[in-house]
């Protein structure tokens, strides 16, 4: 059964959802990625921008896209040919997050029922740069209910050639205190990064459990063993659901804000170089990705 219409668009490109019931409501911005600006779920804030940085800075909730994280110095080889990346990492020659967190996304189709609340969003890459010339088309489907928010993410290569890829999702996890949050995962291995976040090996190690979020600055990715993440929060409690492919987890706290981004990623910083989670999508090829998140109470 249709219900009422629970998305409003406004003159800004944006977009706002809210669950049948009520209990859960988003905002997306379609000329910044297609990505979720806010989620809030009975009234309180659960995913929100950083408050002393602009979007140009944090890329927020961003989908990363056709790499997440960075590619050192912009350069890789992919099947024999060398590429180039625009750098837009500040102060750095790196490439950063991808080439999707700007694009101009567009409003393809809304559902509503009694059940779920959903929006899809699509891009399509007609006009490739050169440091990754192919052509792509990607669909964002959105869906909420009372007690779960879903990302389904959907590239199809629609250029002549094989490319290379990862994904990986950028949101923001707004608290009172981190010191009265506490973060679950099972991982034996830690990636090592450089000074610039460029992966140089993996290391075995225990992640504690429960994992620490006292230290005032956290930029560190973790190979998962089970795929089950859970963050408890003094107004919220969450799990993530991530599929198969999304065996890495980066945590990222800025400096000054009580945020944590808790970043679910299929491959790691520099994967067309190192290859750890890269994949291949051949010619008129589809790759689906989900993520979720479980409101326990």
């Amino acid at each position: 059964m249709k219900t009422k219409e629970h998305i409003k668009p406004n003159l800004e490109g944006e977009l706002s959802l809210t669950s049948p019931n009520g209990k859960m409501q988003a905002t997306f911005s379609l000329k910044e990625g297609g990505r979720l600006k806010s989620l809030h779920y009975k009234g309180k804030a659960v995913i929100a921008d950083p408050e002393n940085s602009p979007y140009t800075n944090h890329f927020a909730s961003s989908v990363l896209f056709p790499f997440a994280n960075r590619i050192k110095d912009g350069k890789y080889n992919f099947e024999g040919k060398d590429f180039q990346l625009d750098s837009n990492e500040k102060d750095s020659t790196n490439a950063i997050h991808g080439l999707i967190y700007d694009k101009q996304f567009q409003l393809a189709k809304k559902d509503t029922n009694q059940d779920n609340s959903s929006i899809h969003l699509v891009y399509e890459e007609q006009n490739p740069p050169q440091g990754f010339p192919f052509a792509f088309a990607i669909e964002l489907t959105y869906r909420l209910n009372d007690k779960n928010f879903e990302l389904i993410i959907k590239v199809e290569n629609k250029s002549l050639q094989n490319f290379p890829f990862t994904l990986g999702w950028h949101p923001y996890f707004v608290v009172t205190n981190l010191n009265h949050c506490m973060l679950e995962f099972d991982s034996l291995k830690r990636i090592l990064f450089n000074q610039e976040q460029i992966t140089i090996g993996i290391t075995n190690g225990f992640a504690p459990r429960p994992f620490p979020l006292k230290n005032p600055y956290l930029d560190d990715c973790f190979v998962l063993h089970d795929k089950k993440v859970s963050f408890k929060t003094p107004d919220y409690q969450i799990e993530f659901n991530n599929s198969n492919h999304s065996k890495y987890l980066q945590l990222y706290s800025p400096p000054n804000e009580e945020r944590i981004a808790i970043e679910p990623m299929t491959g790691i910083s520099d994967s067309f170089n190192n290859k750890k989670g890269m994949k291949v999508l051949n010619p008129n090829e589809i790759f689906v990705e989900k993520w979720k998140i479980n409101f326990i109470n």
